[in-house]
């Protein structure tokens, strides 16, 4: 168990509202690392419910279907939101401190 790291990745769908389903998945779960994908200020203004578990965060809420969210347990060394492909397609780059 301690070399263990529990991954969640969740496309939101941008246009669900069932907020409540992740939220209940995200505290079932305990994931160290929490990354939703297609999620806007609606998604994140529902994910402040498991905040503060992850001290460690990077936000970018967008409407276009590409917003994402990064929630870590464990710190984030250095993380940059950059635009590989193209100007609105976010994508998160960091390290990670593993205890």
């Amino acid at each position: 168990e301690a070399h263990q790291l529990k991954l969640m990745v969740s496309n939101v769908l941008t246009p669900n509202n069932n907020t409540q389903a992740l939220i209940d998945l995200v505290c079932e779960h305990h994931p160290d690392i929490l990354i939703t994908l297609e999620s806007d200020k609606k998604w994140e203004k529902a994910l402040e419910a498991v905040e503060g578990d992850y001290p460690y965060s990077v936000k970018i809420p967008l409407d276009n279907l590409y917003g994402m969210h990064l929630y870590s347990k464990l710190e984030l060394i250095d993380p940059e939101v950059k635009y590989l492909m193209i100007d609105d397609i976010p994508s998160i780059h960091t390290q990670m401190r593993l205890k």
